[in-house]
């Protein structure tokens, strides 16, 4: 089950965040005190895995809560949209409702303060008129199939007549009037039909099919709405993912007592929750390295003992389990070092795990400090990250499992470039678990996923509201610099995507950029292209700000960078005057998208096959009489036609919606069984406009 999206409403310092759209990994960026631990916080009480219960006097918001005290049942808090991709679950809910999978594969969940859940499957309709028009269709094709049939002599004379007779009856009574009672009552004859006695009857097996196929239809009319069914609320309920929220990692210690670590994990016992979280780390240590520390220690217990007491089959045994301890632990350190040096890549460490009677130690050298050195006199980086891998890797396969894990400021401790290698954990994680964190650290932000990263800051009115406009809450005096991160993200990897020589292009918009990058992972990956240098896609915000920043790049480098326009009028217009002016030495590096598709108007939308663009679009013109394959003309631009669809079933389009337009076409072309099966035409559309980037000096 995926988390689409979601909303908090009146939850401590929020009002109403606003929808939030979630990804496999998703951002959240603003300032201290801006609100981002209380959204991961209300998203985490939709269903905690563990703790997480609603405490009136900190969750709800300090002015309301005199008034939602008294009636908390009445005031909901958080509501998430889900979609459902259990064979099992969707079958079961199918069959509840009597309804196609796409009637049920999404719904929304909320939940109030007085701890109950409310559903709603969202496409789900039942339309009791569609019904009984069926009803009535089933009942005329079975009069005129039954005229067709012969009878079966003279033991089945006047059965045919007998029967439509009586149809006919009831279509008579159903054309009059009806209510929902009487109409059930009107169809109940049609049930009361005998079949003929006659074995030869050609009549029998079509009479029995006709009453089945009315009895199906009666069920789905009389069956109640699946919204009101417990028994569907209570499987969704079931299925839902739990959420885990870390803001506590546990760092190790370096010397670990072990009769206190058997006896806190036999006991349970909760010494304080920085221990709990220890506790916690130190189990999964125990668990990854295969180690058990009841048997380490038992191990140990003969060296404690004087030699001169004891005789030589006990010195030879307890020299046997000795040895066998400390084969067991280099196997174990062999293993920790062997698994931690895929993530961290800040230095070549190697742990050596060693027990000492009751005590476990964790030792830790590398290639220029060769000396063994205890893990907590290492940098709080490293301690962080150890314990942060081995709870996430262990528990992600075991109490993580079906888990949404919502991460607050994970990292903070890092150096810059170890948050980057956290950033690569992160990828790793989402394979299993979708992930929310919190950050306000550029280093965080995943520049080339920039539709994962949400802006959290508070409005003019002191509450916290989230964004996917990076740009919000940076207008005139109520400006916070939330965005700070990404910019200083985004001038971090442009500035080393130049210093390492990469082929800078700029592009008119951000949507441009998710399409191009797409294009250019997909060419790589099935190795159409093999450029030498990194490719990077730098929207300029807008067509007039292209020479501006293309000014900026070439300041940085020898030659102009590619620039890559829409051909419609604006497009068309600052083509020709860039190849008037700055361009007019190299106008090969102005590319126009009409010129490679060789269709006027054409914007980078076009770029895209139908069979990917299908979805995307159908979501936004959400008008159920609305499809897209019957109405895409495809010798037109895309942009237009959907202006045109929209502004036809007003329906109004959003401000960004080629951004999230973009963000769609991207998340469809990741699912690869479009890609699989693509079009030639398109790849070689690519193909020709990133051979012209590679190729061109």
């Amino acid at each position: 089950m995926k988390l689409i999206k979601f909303r908090v409403h009146d939850f401590n310092s929020i009002r109403d965040s606003g929808e939030i759209n979630c990804e496999n990994i998703t951002t959240l960026i603003g300032i201290n005190e801006a609100g981002k631990s209380n959204v991961l916080l209300a998203l985490w009480k939709l269903n905690p895995a563990r703790e997480g219960e609603i405490v009136f006097t900190s969750d709800m918001p300090v002015s309301k809560i005199a008034e939602y005290r008294n009636n908390p049942a009445k005031h909901w808090f958080i509501k998430a949209w889900f979609q459902i991709d259990d064979e099992e679950l969707l079958n079961k809910l199918s069959a509840l409702g009597n309804c196609s999978y796409d009637h049920i594969r999404n719904f929304s969940i909320r939940r109030n303060y007085n701890g109950d859940y409310e559903i709603d499957f969202y496409n789900y309709s039942k339309n009791q008129e569609a019904i009984i028009e069926n009803v009535k269709d089933s009942i005329h094709e079975f009069i005129n199939n039954l005229t067709r049939l012969e009878e079966a002599g003279k033991g089945e004379k006047g059965f045919k007549n007998k029967i439509e007779n009586k149809l006919e009856n009831i279509i008579k009574y159903i054309n009059c009037s009806y209510s929902e009672n009487s109409f059930v009552e009107q169809i109940r004859p049609i049930y009361d039909i005998a079949p003929s006695p006659m074995k030869t009857s050609l009549i029998n097996p079509k009479l029995a099919d006709f009453q089945a196929e009315i009895k199906r239809q009666m069920d789905v009319y009389e069956n109640p709405d699946i919204n009101q069914m417990d028994e569907a609320v209570d499987l969704v309920k079931q299925s839902l993912p739990k959420f885990v929220y870390y803001a506590n990692y546990g760092n190790l210690d370096s010397e670990i007592y072990l009769p206190r670590v058997i006896e806190d994990f036999q006991s349970g016992r909760k010494r304080s929750e920085k221990s709990l979280a220890k506790q916690r780390t130190l189990k999964v240590l125990f668990d990854y390295v295969n180690l058990n520390p009841d048997e380490i220690l038992k191990m140990g217990q003969q060296t404690k003992n004087d030699y001169r007491e004891l005789s030589q089959e006990e010195i030879q045994k307890g020299q046997e389990q000795t040895k066998e301890r400390e084969i067991l632990l280099n196997s174990a350190s062999a293993k920790l070092t062997s698994g931690f040096k895929d993530w961290w890549k800040q230095g070549n460490y190697i742990f050596n795990l060693q027990a000492d009677g009751d005590f476990f130690r964790i030792w830790v050298s590398d290639d220029k400090r060769p000396a063994k050195i205890s893990l907590e006199d290492r940098s709080t980086g490293l301690q962080w990250f150890l314990s942060f891998y081995l709870v996430f890797l262990v528990e992600s396969k075991d109490s993580h499992k079906n888990c949404i894990l919502l991460l607050d400021e994970a990292g903070t401790s890092l150096h810059p470039l170890a948050q980057k290698d956290l950033l690569k954990f992160f990828e790793n994680l989402s394979r299993s678990n979708q992930l929310l964190t919190t950050t306000h650290s550029p280093f965080l932000v995943d520049t080339d996923n920039l539709e994962r990263t949400k802006v959290v800051y508070i409005d003019s009115d002191g509450f916290t509201v989230v964004s996917d406009d990076l740009r919000a809450g940076e207008k005139g005096a109520t400006s916070t610099g939330a965005v700070f991160a990404v910019h200083a993200a985004l001038g971090l990897s442009i500035s080393e995507g130049i210093l390492n020589g990469c082929e800078i292009v700029i592009v008119e918009g951000t949507s441009d950029q998710y399409y191009l990058n797409s294009i250019k992972q997909y060419l790589i990956a099935t190795q159409k292209i093999s450029p030498n240098r990194e490719i990077i896609f730098m929207p300029a915000g807008g067509v007039k700000s292209v020479k501006q920043l293309t000014s900026i790049v070439a300041g940085k480098q020898e030659n102009l960078p590619f620039v890559i326009l829409d051909s419609d009028r604006a497009g068309e217009d600052y083509k020709n005057k860039l190849l008037k002016d700055l361009y007019q030495e190299q106008q090969e590096k102005i590319i126009a998208i009409g010129d490679i598709l060789n269709k006027q108007n054409a914007e980078i939308e076009d770029f895209i096959p139908k069979e990917i663009m299908a979805r995307p679009v159908e979501f936004i013109i959400s008008n159920r009489d609305f499809s897209f394959e019957q109405e895409y003309d495809e010798s037109q631009p895309l942009i237009n036609q959907i202006e045109k669809w929209s502004e036809e079933l007003n329906i109004e389009l959003s401000l960004g919606y080629k951004v999230q337009l973009a963000k769609d076409v991207k998340q469809e072309m990741l699912k690869h069984k479009f890609l699989d099966n693509l079009d030639d035409k398109f790849v070689a559309i690519w193909k020709l406009l990133f051979d012209k980037i590679i190729s061109t000096k």
